[in-house]
């Protein structure tokens, strides 16, 4: 059939007006219905669409018959509009044309099978994807492919679309999620395109955590104690005084010892000090822990200078002479520091002074009692 027999096809259509298969036959007598101006308007676009398309102009007819559907929406004049854009190339658009015209439900059988004819020869170029929405609810979907608009989803669920990598999206039927299938379709292919419109429920919230608690011992360990510091050890660089009394049993008598002391480690101090009782004398020592702790032995190391007072018997009166004795001392003793500022000291001591003189004992034994502070 060629384009000018199917525009005359349409035209018979509109003309004739079939009435539904549920109408009443017209009583005999009765005068004809009337068609309505609708219908007349969109006879005259036909039948101008159908001249203009005969004279070669494709573009023009398409519009008016586009007019004409509007004006009364006729399947038969979709087949006209689905031919038209065929001969102007627009595969896709007159497969949608060609596809409504079937799918409606008001449309006689010679222009469904005639529409499905058509609709054959088109699809020959181009791919038929059968879409298989799953939805939560019996709500509207809405599809595009690639970058199209959204429209609903056609009664036959059938998209017809131009061969190579297609991109399906698809929306609604009571879901929220927006899903997106990607195809590969050949010319004259058909391809089923599943499209789950489904909520997927929230995973289920972790598990708490485990707690594991240790069974509690029988006997709790004892704590540990601190590691106490040594009160008695001096801080290097720090100075110090140490103030106490010297015997002397051989005068016999005693002198005060004043002395200052600084520590050099925490367990040696370098004492210089004097005595000063009957006889002076300057003192000189390092003094060394034997061990650590509050209570601890000390040695002590030094020398000493000594000045004596002595009486020299004269031709008439004794006379008083002074001396100058240099001697070693040695001494052991034990220091107790009360804090780590003040302690007490006791020692023994023994003073060497090689002199050669008859009347000096060459070792005196001298002790002491001194009380030491230090800053």
């Amino acid at each position: 059939m060629t384009v000018r027999a199917t525009f005359a096809l349409a035209l018979v259509a509109i003309a004739a007006g079939a009435a539904p298969a549920s109408a009443q036959p017209t009583p005999p007598g009765a005068a004809p219905t009337a068609d309505p101006p609708a219908k007349l308007r969109a006879r005259a676009l036909v039948s101008e669409g159908n001249r203009l398309s005969g004279a070669g102009r494709k573009a023009d007819a398409l519009s008016l018959f586009e007019d004409a559907f509007r004006e009364y929406p006729d399947p038969i004049i979709l087949v006209n509009i689905g031919i038209t854009l065929r001969e102007l190339g627009r595969l896709v658009d007159a497969a949608e044309a060609l596809q409504r015209s079937i799918d409606d439900p008001t449309a006689a059988p010679e222009i469904v099978a005639r529409a499905t004819a058509e609709l054959a020869q088109v699809d020959r170029s181009l791919g038929r994807l059968v879409l298989e929405p799953e939805t939560m609810a019996a709500a509207p979907v809405e599809v595009a492919v690639d970058d199209e608009p959204w429209r609903l989803l056609p009664p036959s669920r059938t998209l017809h679309v131009l061969p190579g990598a297609r991109r399906v999206r698809a929306r609604g039927g009571g879901a929220t999620v927006v899903v997106e299938v990607a195809v590969a379709i050949a010319a004259g292919a058909e391809q089923a395109v599943p499209l789950r419109l489904i909520d997927e429920p929230p995973p289920p919230p972790p598990p708490p955590p485990v707690i594991t608690v240790a069974p509690v011992a029988a006997r709790l360990p004892a704590p540990e104690r601190p590691e106490r510091p040594d009160v008695a050890a001096g801080r290097p660089g720090r100075f110090g005084a140490t103030v106490g009394l010297v015997v002397d049993p051989s005068t016999p008598g005693a002198a005060a010892l004043i002395a200052i002391a600084i520590a050099a480690h925490p367990r040696l101090t370098l004492d210089l000090g004097g005595l000063v009782g009957g006889n002076n004398a300057l003192l000189v020592s390092a003094t060394g822990a034997v061990s650590t702790g509050r209570l601890r032995p000390t040695v002590s190391v030094g020398g000493v200078v000594a000045f004596y007072r002595a009486d020299r018997p004269t031709m008439v009166l004794p006379r008083e002479v002074a001396r100058t004795l240099v001697g070693a001392r040695v001494a052991a003793g034990l220091e107790y520091w009360r804090t780590a500022r003040l302690g007490l000291r006791l020692e023994a001591a023994v003073e060497y002074y090689p002199s050669g003189q008859p009347d000096i004992h060459p070792l005196i034994f001298t002790p002491t009692i001194a009380a030491r502070a230090r800053l």
